[in-house]
């Protein structure tokens, strides 16, 4: 396997751990905001999707 394809399964992998783990999760678990200094589910879910798109994109970019 090359780079590409390797990376193409790592991505891949990486989608299905997420999704499995965000699946059943309600909105109302997605807001809620907790004690303290920690993020509500919502915000990090976030987080890791615009993460993905912004590395994705500077590597299609050539950045």
């Amino acid at each position: 396997m090359d780079a590409i394809g390797l990376l193409r399964e790592q991505f891949k992998a990486g989608h299905q751990w997420l999704e499995g783990t965000m699946q059943g999760v309600t909105p109302r678990q997605l807001s809620y905001a907790p004690a303290g200094k920690a993020n509500p589910i919502g915000a990090n879910y976030a987080h890791i999707v615009f993460s993905e798109d912004g590395l994705v994109n500077g590597l299609l970019a050539g950045c």
